[in-house]
């Protein structure tokens, strides 16, 4: 199973976007689509999708974080230009400046800058890093049900990440206030929370296979690294990170969810071509 050298096989203009999946606006609907379910559990079988079912589709996780009332606690007031990039994600431009972004919540005019920056961060680890990854196991799915001779050491894979970030530092070795001023609240407002341990026990599982095409692909099998630490964090000590650690903290979960949605475009771009060349894009 080994592979050529990166970007051996189709040509792709070196423009993740460049699926042909995009609308006449100009925007990529379906590159942040996961869905649940794509293959029914077999009959008899446990059906692993019932651990993320409390995990809200990308469009309505961020209609229900936005529609948090303005006018009373917790008076939502996240810039809209974030919450653009979450929900499309431009990936063939450069990566935003989220730093630059997210000085709005240090700004006197903002309402509530930290109590905002704190429910962004909890939104970015339980819902928008769980549901980009839930696209790119799926995609990775489809991949190696394609291709079953196909190494796991693909470059697109979402828990590549540790080869970008060597280090996790857990909140708890963050600088953090004394007591807990800000309680955990949901970030949501028609749901709770989701729970990050379901969303680390799914990523354990394979995934439902149809019948024929059985068993699910060993190269989905997840590799523990540092942004499983992410998912799961505890928000006592989250919302006691102090504001200047908490948005650089915040900046780095941005930038991979960035990462993760480039290499997501990448793989509906292989895709839409039948995978063709995908194996120049595996390492040894």
């Amino acid at each position: 199973m080994s592979c050529a050298a990166p970007r051996g096989g189709v040509s792709l203009n070196h423009n993740p976007s460049s699926s042909g999946n995009v609308n006449s606006s100009g925007t990529q609907p379906s590159l942040f689509r996961p869905t649940r379910a794509v293959y029914p559990a077999l009959p008899g079988q446990p059906d692993p999708d019932d651990l993320i079912r409390d995990i809200p589709f990308p469009e309505k996780a961020v209609s229900d974080f936005q529609s948090v009332p303005f006018a009373q606690p917790p008076q939502r007031d996240v810039p809209s230009i974030i919450v653009a990039h979450i929900s499309n994600p431009q990936t063939s431009n450069a990566e935003p400046d989220w730093i630059l972004l997210m000085n709005h919540f240090k700004e006197k005019r903002s309402l509530d800058g930290v109590g905002n920056l704190l429910d962004l961060y909890v939104f970015m680890t339980r819902l928008v890093l769980p549901n980009a990854i839930i696209q790119n196991r799926r995609l990775l799915h489809e991949l190696y049900m394609e291709k079953r001779n196909l190494s796991p050491n693909i470059r697109f894979r979402y828990d590549y990440w540790h080869t970008h970030a060597p280090t996790y530092t857990p909140p708890s070795a963050q600088p953090l206030d004394l007591i807990q001023s800000r309680p955990s609240r949901p970030v949501l407002r028609s749901v709770p929370t989701p729970s990050g341990q379901n969303f680390l026990q799914w990523l354990s599982l394979p995934l439902n296979t149809p019948a024929d095409k059985q068993p699910c692909p060993n190269q989905l099998l997840h590799r523990p690294c540092h942004l499983d630490a992410y998912l799961n964090e505890d928000e006592g000590f989250v919302r006691r990170i102090r504001p200047e650690a908490l948005l650089q903290r915040t900046a780095k979960v941005l930038s991979l969810f960035w990462w993760i949605a480039v290499q997501n475009a990448w793989l509906k771009a292989y895709e839409g071509v039948g995978w063709a060349g995908i194996e120049g894009e595996c390492y040894a």
